[in-house]
């Protein structure tokens, strides 16, 4: 029977239709699950032009930073970064790559942790419609503000 193969060199799939590499899955899980837990493993994805390699990658990206989980339904948060390694590459230029690299998902995580705690700020100090809530100040309860008196419990 013949089969679709929806890889084509140049183009990445999308997760969807990412099928029949359990195996491979399965040992790029391996790998993290070991690499968590302090005994990192190394591995090669090697093949033919168009058979899925960056296809595979994708999705072992997608797994090390929690975007989905995995096939035993783990959820990792690994700091992922990618780059392109060509032919005539020193040793000096591959760590320049991995380090402007590195400093751009850094940047990255250091935007969203300001969101976070903006949103944090938000949450422990607030008021609307006359009820207030500040973490530092507040008791326990929430505390409403009347005009006839300070605060009611």
């Amino acid at each position: 029977m013949l089969r679709y193969n929806p890889f084509k060199p140049g183009s990445i799939i999308h997760p969807g239709m990412f099928a029949g590499r359990i195996d491979e899955l399965r040992a790029l899980e391996t790998a993290l699950f070991q690499t968590k837990n302090g005994n990192a493993e190394h591995f090669l994805i090697h093949g033919e032009r168009g058979i899925g390699k960056s296809s595979l990658l994708m999705i072992f990206n997608y797994y090390a930073t929690g975007q989905i989980t995995t096939i035993e339904d783990n959820t990792y948060n690994f700091l992922s970064i990618g780059i392109e390694v060509e032919p005539n590459d020193t040793y000096e230029e591959l760590i320049r790559k991995v380090a402007r690299e590195l400093q751009r998902q850094l940047d990255k995580n250091q935007v969203l942790k300001k969101r976070l705690k903006d949103v944090w700020q938000f949450i422990t100090n607030w008021e609307v419609l006359g009820v207030k809530y500040n973490r530092e100040t507040t008791p326990p309860m929430l505390c409403l503000k009347n005009s006839r008196t300070n605060w009611l419990q």
